[in-house]
C-alpha cells in the first residue's frame, strides 16, 4: 500500500497545482491513499465548500490547523460531507477531530491534533499528548494503523510528540511551517517527519508574495496574505510504504515543481 502524505495547500494556486498533478501521480506512484492538510485552500486561510468541491476528487482525506474555521461556513455541514477533520484539541470542536475507515481489511484511524508552543491562541488548546490518549483508548481494541497531522509550530513539541506516540501510532507527520524538513525517521514501525511543507508558490515565502512578508518584516504591521496566482509551483509530499502486514518497508520525500 502506497501512501501519500501532503503538505498545507495554499491558494488557488495550490489548489490548481493539485489539480493538474496528483492523477499523474497517483498513476504513477500507484497510490492508494492521498492525505493533505487544506487549512489555506481559500485564499490562504481558512475553507470554502467551493475550494473544497474543487480538490476533494483529488485527494482521499484532509485534515486542517490553526485556520479550519477562518472563513463563516456551515461548516458542520461540510464536515458531514467531505472526508475532513479538523484538531480534536481545540475548544468548541463542531466534527470528533478523527476518524476510522476501514480500508481492505484494516482499520485506519486518522487523527488532527494541534500544538501549543508558539502557537496564537493556544489558550484555547488542549495538551495535544493527553489528547491522543484519550482518542487512542476509544479505539486500541481494533488495532488500527493510527496516523497523526500533528500541525504545530516547534519542531521540538512535533519531535517530542513522535517519541510519545511511537509505540501507538503509526505515521505522524507534521504540518503548518509550510517548510518541508529533512527529517525523516522510523522507529517501531512508526513514520516521522516534523513538517511535510506545502503545495503553492515557489517563488514565494512560505506561500505568499515576498513583498508582503518582508514588508510585514520591515514595517512591523500585521502580515496579510498576499497569494500568487500563477508561476512556478512546489508539490512537498511525503511518499510512505507499507506492505501487506501493514509494516513500514520504504519512505521518500516526493517534490514536484511544477508552472501554473
Amino acid at each position: 500500500m502506497n501512501i501519500l502524505l501532503i503538505g498545507d495547500v495554499v491558494g488557488r494556486i495550490g489548489r490548481e497545482t493539485i489539480i493538474k498533478t496528483l492523477p499523474n501521480l497517483r498513476e504513477k506512484l500507484s497510490l492508494n491513499l492521498v492525505i493533505a492538510n487544506v487549512e489555506n485552500i481559500a485564499h490562504g486561510s481558512g475553507i470554502t465548500e467551493s475550494t473544497l468541491s474543487e480538490i476533494s476528487p483529488f485527494l482521499d482525506f484532509m485534515t486542517l490547523g490553526d485556520h479550519a474555521f477562518d472563513k463563516k461556513n456551515n461548516l458542520k455541514e461540510i464536515f458531514d460531507k467531505y472526508q475532513i477533520i479538523h484538531p480534536y484539541n481545540i475548544e468548541n470542536n463542531i466534527n470528533c477531530g478523527y476518524k476510522i475507515l476501514k480500508l481492505g481489511e484494516k482499520h485506519f484511524l486518522f487523527i488532527n491534533l494541534i500544538g501549543k508552543v508558539f502557537m496564537k491562541k493556544s489558550d484555547n488548546y488542549f495538551c495535544p499528548f493527553s489528547a491522543f490518549d484519550d482518542i487512542y483508548k476509544k479505539f486500541k481494541n481494533k488495532n488500527p494503523f493510527i496516523m497523526v497531522d500533528f500541525h504545530a509550530e516547534a519542531t521540538s513539541e512535533k519531535s517530542a510528540f513522535f517519541h510519545y506516540v511511537k509505540d501507538r501510532a503509526n505515521i505522524v507527520f507534521g504540518t503548518h511551517t509550510h517548510i518541508p524538513t529533512a527529517d525523516l525517521r522510523l522507529e517501531n514501525n512508526c513514520f516521522f517527519v516534523s513538517d511535510v511543507g506545502m503545495v503553492g508558490s515557489y517563488d514565494s515565502v512560505i506561500g505568499s508574495s515576498y513583498d508582503s512578508v518582508i514588508n510585514s518584516f520591515l514595517t512591523n504591521n500585521p502580515f496579510k496574505n498576499d497569494i500568487p496566482e500563477s508561476g512556478r509551483t512546489i508539490l512537498n509530499s511525503v511518499l510512505v510504504k507499507i506492505d501487506d502486514n501493514y509494516v513500514i518497508n520504504n519512505f521518500e520525500r516526493i517534490d514536484i515543481k511544477s508552472l501554473i
